[in-house]
């Protein structure tokens, strides 16, 4: 039963008075909680340590317990600051299974999926609360909110918007998302801690981690597609380019190591995240397993025009994305399911025909994707386009304005020269400059991208060398002879990866 007294032995006089109480804190708390659970008579989901399958435990519990009434853990007075999840009269009404604290909060905030009949989330309760005590009082770099959310009741949630699939599971969610970073869970659950305080200092330290990684800006790739993922191949129609101006490549072709490229641009903070947890743990009890950040996905402010979304919009089946997916799950380091194209911001016929405007409307829409975090806190960004279609105009522009939070822009050097007219050195590369203090980089190859994102702390220097090595085998399985001039310029950037290696070690 919950209430001031629970776990306390109570005889009818005590009983009564927490009744009374209850009612005094929570005044039509009994009716409520008979209509919310009303509107959620859900299956239970299948909690850790049981061994069972998910739809063995639901006909056990069918069969034993069809009038559960699966009580909160967190609604009470003496949960501080833990704020359970209790839909709203026009939330549980409405279709939407995204609750409301999602979308109305400008900061992180912290989650426990739990169900009441699991001993493992019962045990989790008052360390929870303690740990989120904890961090409120010592926390002021970075507001963060503790919530949780009762599996029992709003199953649909757990799994249809947040993929819960046992708990207990911890979810660190950023501002304005869904995905977030899914806490390991402490200990073994087929068996136990060897005693409270020592699961208390493992749920903490991740707990506790979690909530400053949050405060640690991750590092989002933002991109365009044409002359930037794939080339256009230089296509115009009517005068008019579709796309880009690139003629090196044919058009749709993606460019030696340019998913490798953004992964590890992606992953660059992750691993700073994990390691000051490695060393923040170093040497204290901890439980099974480390701590697991995803890297942020790549948005994409794109000048292909909304207008035709339904013949350019970028499917989950669709080449580029299978290629994000594959790199992100195929990863030495990190693998991560899921990973790729994340937002996708358009432009609009009108840019297609007065190309001057693609590069306002490529910046308005990076003010756009700035609007789920516009202090730079959680997230900071990294912007790679071209120089075919003012994404330099672009990138100037939002270091200008936005230098707290815009890292750096990439810029992919493209000539609509056909490759039988370059310098036999290859094409020229403008030198990179500073705009507001921030770094403005061109590069020919993304194995030159790689060098000059090492060189600027942006990269580990490992991914500089998965960069190289994926160039490499993406041009030879492509079959293109060692004579040709892409070889040449992936040579040139190959040996300037190797200078900056040299270099730092």
């Amino acid at each position: 039963m919950r209430g001031l007294f629970r776990g306390k032995k109570k005889d009818e006089k005590l009983l009564a008075k927490q009744q009374e109480f209850e009612q005094q804190l929570f005044p039509g708390v009994k009716e409520r909680k008979k209509a919310k659970q009303k509107r959620h008579n859900k299956k239970p989901l299948l909690h850790g340590g049981s061994g069972e399958t998910a739809a063995g435990v639901e006909e056990q519990i069918e069969q034993q317990l069809p009038e559960m009434v699966w009580e909160n853990l967190y609604d009470t007075r003496d949960s501080y600051p833990i704020i359970e999840y209790l839909p709203s009269e026009e939330e549980s009404e409405s279709a939407s299974l995204t609750p409301s604290f999602v979308l109305e909060l400008t900061w992180p905030r912290i989650i426990q999926f739990y169900h009441p009949s699991s001993p493992h989330c019962r045990s989790l309760q008052p360390i929870y609360v303690a740990v989120a005590r904890g961090i409120k009082r010592r926390s002021s770099r970075l507001p963060v909110e503790f919530h949780a959310l009762n599996c029992g009741i709003h199953r649909d949630v757990c799994e249809q918007t947040f993929n819960i699939q046992s708990v207990p599971t911890f979810l660190g969610l950023r501002s304005g998302a869904i995905e977030g970073n899914v806490i390991s869970l402490p200990g073994n659950m087929e068996g136990t801690y060897d005693s409270k305080a020592y699961m208390e200092k493992d749920v903490a330290l991740k707990v506790e981690h979690i909530a400053n990684a949050m405060g640690i800006p991750l590092d989002a790739v933002v991109s365009d597609i044409d002359d930037t993922l794939k080339s256009s191949g230089g296509v115009t129609v009517a005068g008019v380019t579709l796309g880009g101006v690139d003629v090196q490549y044919s058009r749709g072709d993606f460019y030696p190591g340019v998913f490798q490229f953004m992964w590890e641009l992606s992953l660059h903070s992750v691993l700073i995240n994990e390691r000051y947890y490695d060393e923040h743990a170093a040497g204290k009890n901890r439980g099974n397993g480390g701590l697991s950040i995803s890297p942020p996905k790549v948005a994409v402010l794109t000048a292909r025009a909304e207008e035709f979304k339904a013949a350019l919009e970028i499917k989950d089946e669709s080449k580029l994305a299978q290629a994000f997916r594959r790199t992100g799950e195929a990863s030495a380091i990190n693998p991560t399911k899921g990973w790729g194209v994340g937002p996708v911001l358009y432009g609009s016929v009108s840019e297609w025909v007065m190309q001057y405007k693609k590069g306002l409307r490529k910046f308005n829409n990076f003010e756009r994707l700035l609007e789920q975090d516009p202090t730079g806190q959680i997230m900071q960004y990294i912007y790679v386009g071209d120089t075919g279609e003012l994404d330099q105009e672009a990138g100037e522009t939002m270091l200008r304005e936005y230098p707290e939070v815009v890292q750096a822009v990439f810029l992919h050097v493209v000539s609509a020269d056909p490759p039988s007219t370059y310098p036999p050195s290859g094409l020229p590369i403008p030198a990179p400059k500073l705009v507001n203090g921030r770094p403005l980089v061109f590069f020919r190859t993304y194995v030159g991208a790689a060098a000059k994102a090492t060189q600027l702390g942006l990269m580990e220097p490992n991914g500089l060398l998965r960069v190289v090595e994926e160039a490499e085998k993406s041009l030879k399985a492509q079959g293109v002879p060692e004579s040709n001039n892409k070889w040449t310029d992936i040579a040139r950037d190959v040996d300037e990866a190797y200078r900056t290696l040299g270099e730092m070690f």
